[in-house]
């Protein structure tokens, strides 16, 4: 196996950039959502990433991706050996399940929530 890292890319070419990864390493020691893992498992990629509680909102050990703690490099190796000695169709359903774990953060849905929230907040009298 081979780990490439990239410098600035352009938000064009992220797509195409995201398609060609086996996987997504983000080894974040603190994040808050993370817009790249995200837009990662829209691509169908898995994310590897670190155990914290914004990242583990959205990344599900074994289904969409896989965690590891935050800052243990030898347990982000081991996550990363599992994910090269995924057979095709364990890969091939990774990143279904990758694809299909985004839905809730699509734009529509949540500027829907979002506006909702406001309007019971505004019917509320504003928050509590």
């Amino acid at each position: 196996g081979c780990v490439e890292t990239l410098g600035a890319v352009p938000h064009g070419a992220l797509p195409e950039v995201y398609q060609s990864l086996d996987a997504l390493v983000f080894p974040s020691r603190r994040e808050s959502l993370g817009l790249v893992g995200l837009e990662a498992l829209a691509c169908g990629v898995p994310v590897v990433g670190s155990d914290l509680p914004a990242i583990r909102e959205y990344v599900k050990d074994g289904r969409n991706g896989f965690l590891f703690p935050p800052g243990d490099p030898v347990s982000l190796a081991r996550r990363l050996v599992e994910i090269h000695r995924l057979g095709s169709a364990e890969r091939a359903a990774l990143a279904r399940r990758a694809r299909a774990s985004v839905a809730g953060y699509c734009q529509d849905k949540v500027i829907g929530e979002l506006a909702s929230t406001m309007r019971l907040l505004a019917a509320r009298g504003g928050p509590s």
